[in-house]
């Protein structure tokens, strides 16, 4: 296609796949990010940014990537790992 859309059919469903956007049978679906940046990061988890930039200097924290030497990205699925992972009794909740 031209449009820069792209068309893929899978069990008997037509999709449309454009930009950020998957669509079936006309309706419009969002696809969230596979990563994300240290403001978006510390927004997911309830931190501010200067907290997460003070971890990653002490070793602390969700794991992140450095994809270029000013930029700093988070993936969604090691801050849900990160999330997953934290003892909710060290922090006054849990049973």
């Amino acid at each position: 296609m031209t449009d820069g859309t792209k068309r893929a059919s899978a069990g008997g469903a037509r999709f449309v796949m454009s930009g950020e956007k998957i669509m079936t049978t006309g309706e419009a679906v969002p696809v969230p990010p596979l990563a994300v940046k240290p403001r978006e990061a510390a927004r997911i988890l309830g931190l501010s940014p200067q907290t997460l930039a003070n971890w990653r200097t002490l070793g602390r924290g969700p794991r992140y990537r450095r994809v270029s030497p000013g930029t700093v990205v988070y993936a969604v699925s090691d801050l849900q790992k990160w999330l997953d992972g934290l003892d909710d009794r060290a922090h006054g909740g849990g049973a």
